[in-house]
């Protein structure tokens, strides 16, 4: 066939994938990618008790739309106060829809003080307290500032409620709750309007790469009105600082329903569940392209499950990373390890945290290197050989594993079959090369595997070109005539050009 022929059918299976987009754009009247919906969570929140009692009487707070939140919830409408002699079980029960808005406006200047003091047993050891932070801190903000680090860096934190003020103060140690209540009585006795929401952290560890319901723990934070703004402090925060747009509210007067969370007999739970995977809203895109084309409905992702959305969300930018190795590869000139290691190695990179993904791979060359110096003084055959560097593989995960555990230091995602497989291959590469080439010849290629990996790596994370392949599929058909269009360049590549420049300047 000749080279006019294939690219011309390069050409046209570009310009499918090009018009099928355009057509559903302005035939169809459909946008390019859906309706934005950065976050969308369902929560499942119940309220039980768990033994008969006499003398019940909590308020339930409910969640409702805020400034920085969205929320729809099931139409039957609950009580808020619950009271008298209940029977054991579910006293409270109900499902919302949450979301969170992009441009948030903020809370604006308090109306009025909390109204809820400290009780009486306390008062004497938090005025012990106030009297030492308050010499030296007289304005507000520098007196918030100290009590927040005085709270934070010089008090334990304790599982469980110490019981009381007077021991806290003794012992210098509190629980979350206690030392978000100890900052809020402070605050308010420093005449400064504050507040304590109650709400779940969708950056606390258990809640970051969740993709099934989990049942989630409250965490506290603490507001004040100084200088004509709010001002939060969390002590439980897992990124040290409060998100709007990553805090589900319950309630913003944690004060009011404390007796409801501290209750003997009543346990409140919240179950929550993650509801979109590429975040936009796949629900409205796949209802309107139902109606406007079935033949188009039939190929729309969206109306897969959650899981396998998941899935095609997170390999259908590969091919895009074939373009990238492609492009580098024939026209630029840069050698790599076989065809797919690089792209491999990008997905590697993304599903731990760029840096310390970046660190186990030089890890892993030195691993290849040290291996190389060793075992060639064994003479061994290449099957026991590489099965040992596939065993010191899987020590590492251990190793990194328990350094996981301890300090936190790597994406949970690393630690699956697939990041150990890549590793694997890759080692086996690297250990035939410098077998075979040494470590001179052997150079080029692992610099500039390493090159494309991390090409592959940041175009993995451009998020607006997987919404646009997740919704536009047919793309890859577009992907497919690039491709051979790419492999059908015959001509210099660049660093031909560049390695044989004094030939050009001499002719």
């Amino acid at each position: 066939m000749s080279r006019t022929k294939i690219k011309s059918i390069g050409l046209v299976l570009f310009l499918i994938g090009i018009f099928s987009v355009i057509y559903k754009i302005y035939v169809l009247d459909m946008p390019l990618t859906p309706q934005a919906n950065y976050d969308k969570w369902t929560i499942e929140y119940s309220v039980e008790l768990t033994r008969d009692r006499d003398k019940v009487d909590v308020l339930v707070p409910k969640i409702f739309t805020r400034d920085y939140q969205l929320v729809s919830s099931d139409k039957e409408v609950l009580k808020e106060a619950y009271s008298g002699d209940l029977k054991k079980g579910i006293i409270f029960k109900k499902k919302y829809e949450i979301s969170f808005k992009k441009k948030n406006k903020a809370s604006g200047k308090p109306t009025s003080f909390d109204t809820f003091t400290e009780d009486e047993e306390d008062k004497e050891s938090i005025t012990k307290i106030y009297n030492i932070l308050i010499k030296a801190n007289p304005d507000n903000l520098s007196f918030a500032k100290n009590v927040g680090h005085y709270i934070h860096a010089e008090m334990g934190t304790s599982k469980k409620d110490v019981g009381s003020f007077e021991k806290v103060l003794l012992t210098e140690t509190a629980s979350l709750k206690e030392k978000a209540l100890l900052y809020h009585f402070l605050m308010l006795r420093k005449g400064v309007s504050s507040k304590i929401l109650l709400g779940i952290d969708l950056n606390s560890k258990e809640l970051r790469n969740v993709n099934s319901s989990v049942e989630a723990s409250v965490s506290f934070v603490n507001q004040v009105y100084i200088n004509d703004k709010w001002i939060s402090i969390g002590f439980d925060l897992e990124e040290g600082i409060f998100n709007p747009n990553r805090f589900i509210i319950v309630t913003d007067n944690f004060v009011k329903y404390r007796s409801l969370f501290e209750h003997d007999s009543i346990n409140v739970s919240f179950l929550v569940k993650p509801g979109t995977v590429s975040g936009v809203n796949g629900v409205s895109y796949n209802k309107d392209l139902k109606q406007k084309s079935a033949f188009y409905s039939s190929f729309n992702l969206y109306q897969f499950p959650l899981a396998m959305q998941k899935f095609y969300f997170y390999i259908l930018i590969i091919p895009f990373g074939t373009l990238v190795l492609a492009v580098c590869r024939n026209m630029i000139g840069i050698k790599t390890f076989g065809i797919f290691m690089p792209i491999l190695l990008g997905l590697f990179l993304a599903s731990s945290s760029f840096w310390m993904g970046l660190f186990t791979l030089f890890l892993v060359v030195l691993l290849g290197l040290v291996e190389r110096y060793v075992l060639d003084k064994f003479y061994l055959l290449a099957v026991p050989r590489l099965s040992i560097i596939l065993t010191l593989i899987v020590g590492l995960f251990l190793f990194m594993g328990v350094m996981n555990f301890n300090f936190d230091l790597f994406n949970p995602q690393m630690f699956s079959g697939v990041p150990i497989v890549i590793l694997a291959v890759f080692v086996e590469t690297l250990s035939v090369q410098l077998l075979e080439e040494g470590f001179k010849k052997s150079l080029p290629p692992i610099l500039g595997t390493l090159f494309i990996a991390v090409l592959s790596y940041f175009l993995y994370q451009f998020l607006f070109v997987k919404i646009v392949l997740f919704t536009h599929p047919e793309l890859l058909i577009s992907v497919i005539g690039l491709l051979i269009l790419i492999g059908s360049y015959h001509g210099y590549r660049i660093s031909e050009l560049i390695r044989f420049k004094s030939f050009i300047e001499d002719k």
